[in-house]
C-alpha cells in the first residue's frame, strides 16, 4: 500500500482562520428589541488586570467606569465566546468601515483573513441580559445633596456593527430632567462615579467565567 508522505513546508502551513460568518449581518435581518432568559451577554478584559477578586467574584478592576457609558458586549447565542477575542489589525480608516453601524436593508462587510486575529490572551466573562437590562439605581446631584435625588436607568440595545450583527451596548439615562437624559460619557467623578459603582456591583453579582456555568 502506497502511503502518504508529509513534507515539512505542509506541516508548517499557518492555520488560516475565516472570519466567522455568523456575524456579518445579512440585509434582510432586523434590529433585535427583546431578550431570551438564556441569553447571555460576552466581554472580554485586557489580560494585565485581574479578571477575578479573592472571593471568585468578577474583579471591580475588570471594569472601567469610563467604558459603562456605551458598554461593548457580544450576545449569545448565537455569537461564540471566541468572537470576542477578534483583533483588526487592518489600517485606521478600514477598522473605522468595520465597525460602523450596521443598518436594516444592507449586507455587512467581511474582513479579509489578514485584516484581523484572535487576541488569545483576552480573558473573557459572562451575564444574563435580562439580569442587568431595567437595572435601575438612585443617586443624588450633586452628590452632597440628599434633596436632589434621581433614578438612572440602565438599557441594553441592539447596536450590530457592519461586521458583527450580534453587538450590544450599554444605553444608560437619567430622570433629571422632564425627557431621560442620556449619560454618554461616564468618570470616576461625582454622581457618575456613583451609578458607576452600581453597575460595576450589578455585574460582579451576575457575572459568571464558563458558559458551562452559565447555561
Amino acid at each position: 500500500m502506497q502511503q502518504s508522505v508529509t513534507s515539512e513546508t505542509e506541516k508548517e502551513q499557518p492555520q488560516i482562520n475565516y472570519y466567522p460568518q455568523h456575524l456579518i449581518p445579512r440585509k434582510d435581518l432586523k434590529f433585535i428589541h427583546a431578550f431570551d432568559t438564556s441569553d447571555r451577554l460576552g466581554k472580554w478584559v485586557e489580560p494585565e488586570f485581574e479578571l477575578k477578586d479573592e472571593d471568585g467574584r468578577l474583579s471591580s478592576s475588570a471594569v472601567d467606569v469610563a467604558s459603562l457609558a456605551g458598554f461593548s458586549t457580544n450576545k449569545i447565542p448565537s455569537s461564540h465566546p471566541k468572537d470576542l477575542k477578534i483583533n483588526f489589525v487592518c489600517d485606521k480608516e478600514m477598522r473605522s468601515r468595520y465597525l460602523a453601524p450596521w443598518q436594516v436593508g444592507i449586507d455587512g462587510l467581511v474582513p479579509e483573513n489578514e485584516e484581523w486575529e484572535y487576541r488569545e490572551d483576552r480573558q473573557l466573562y459572562f451575564f444574563k441580559a435580562v439580569d442587568v437590562d431595567g437595572l435601575v439605581g438612585d443617586f443624588n446631584n450633586p452628590p452632597d445633596k440628599p434633596n436632589k435625588k434621581f433614578e438612572f436607568t440602565l438599557r441594553i440595545v441592539h447596536k450590530p456593527t457592519m461586521t458583527n450583527y450580534w453587538h450590544f451596548e450599554f444605553l444608560i439615562t437619567t430622570n433629571e430632567t422632564a425627557e431621560p437624559r442620556q449619560i454618554k460619557k461616564m468618570d470616576d467623578t461625582g454622581f457618575r462615579r456613583v451609578i458607576g459603582s452600581k453597575i460595576i456591583a450589578c455585574l460582579q453579582e451576575t457575572a459568571d467565567f464558563d458558559l458551562l456555568i452559565a447555561n
